[in-house]
């Protein structure tokens, strides 16, 4: 099912489901370019035309910050209001998909947790 979706909205629901976190200092790998990249199946040299276009619609945040394992400082990435507003748009579509499950047709909702 993630193949039918678009990089973009990968890159959201990968967002959505990882936050930036509390401490204004600390960023987590899997909010870097390597980690979204990671996450939504691209590689890493085509994510910043993606980001970029996220980052004119004003769906995403960049900032800097001290990522576990680095030597120094990296750009991690967040949603913005208007991206989280979109990631749940997309989440709510989703979630109304119908799919087969064990010989049945249901709705990815009733999945979620699978």
């Amino acid at each position: 099912m993630l193949l039918t979706l678009t990089v973009e909205q990968r890159v959201l629901l990968h967002l959505w489901d990882t936050p930036l976190g509390e401490n204004p200092w600390e960023g987590r790998p899997e909010l870097t370019q390597a980690g979204v990249s990671k996450a939504v199946g691209i590689a890493r040299k085509h994510l910043p035309r993606t980001l970029k276009k996220l980052r004119q619609k004003t769906q995403i945040h960049e900032e800097t910050r001290h990522v576990a394992g680095a030597k120094q400082r990296c750009r991690v990435y967040c949603l913005s209001n208007e991206g989280r507003q979109a990631a749940s748009e997309l989440i709510d579509e989703l979630h109304k998909r119908i799919v087969k499950f064990e010989g049945n047709e249901v709705e990815v909702k009733s999945l979620h947790n699978h």
